[in-house]
């Protein structure tokens, strides 16, 4: 996680962007608490997609532990694999609740070596996510998490405020599922333009 973060800093630079407004999601929120804690002078403030701060995320309830099951067992290479693709992708269907997109992302993971790829960021980063040694935030930050994410537990995301020396805002959508940007692209694109808004 860290090499991509610099790798990150390292493109604002090339692009000579001083300071940017930082938005992420999923894998890429878990790398935006990175870089907003680590780099808090490159970034005005920091929206974080279902994913809370990894401390908050570390020491969530029950819930937050049964719905991250997969982190486990992603790390059982070349088993995890088989699994998933398995009975035409049946656990994998079930696990995203058969979503609308599930046949292109199942063409997508079906080329070689894509489905591995992307189990491997839970395996080359799993202990940095059990220490969840994180810095805290310094930036105003703006969580938005979804009612119906089957990976994530609601109190990561409420709970990422005892990280975050800085504003923080909070925002719950109703029936939308993990992938947010796909499901509510207008709704979302509306709370970010309204947060940054409020900001000015």
């Amino acid at each position: 996680m860290e090499l991509i973060a610099k790798d990150a800093v390292a493109l604002l630079d090339a692009l000579n962007i001083d300071k940017a407004k930082l938005v992420a999601h999923d894998w890429g929120a878990m790398i935006g608490w990175l870089l907003a804690g680590t780099y808090p002078e490159r970034f005005e403030s920091y929206i974080a997609l279902s994913v809370g701060h990894p401390k908050a995320y570390a020491s969530a309830g029950f819930e937050q532990k049964k719905k991250g099951w997969y982190v486990l067992f992603f790390q059982l290479g070349g088993i995890a694999e088989k699994v998933f693709m398995a009975d035409d992708w049946a656990i994998f269907r079930k696990t995203v609740n058969n979503h609308p997109e599930v046949d292109h992302w199942i063409k997508d993971l079906s080329r070689p070596g894509r489905l591995t790829a992307g189990m491997d960021w839970y395996r080359a980063n799993l202990s940095k996510l059990w220490k969840a040694d994180f810095p805290r935030v310094t930036i105003p930050v703006f969580g938005i998490w979804s009612t119906d994410d089957v990976a994530l537990a609601e109190d990561q995301m409420i709970n990422s405020a005892s990280y975050v020396d800085a504003n923080w805002t909070y925002e719950r959508m109703e029936n939308v599922s993990h992938w947010i940007p796909l499901d509510e692209p207008a709704k979302l694109s509306e709370l970010i333009i309204d947060y940054y808004k409020s900001r000015e």
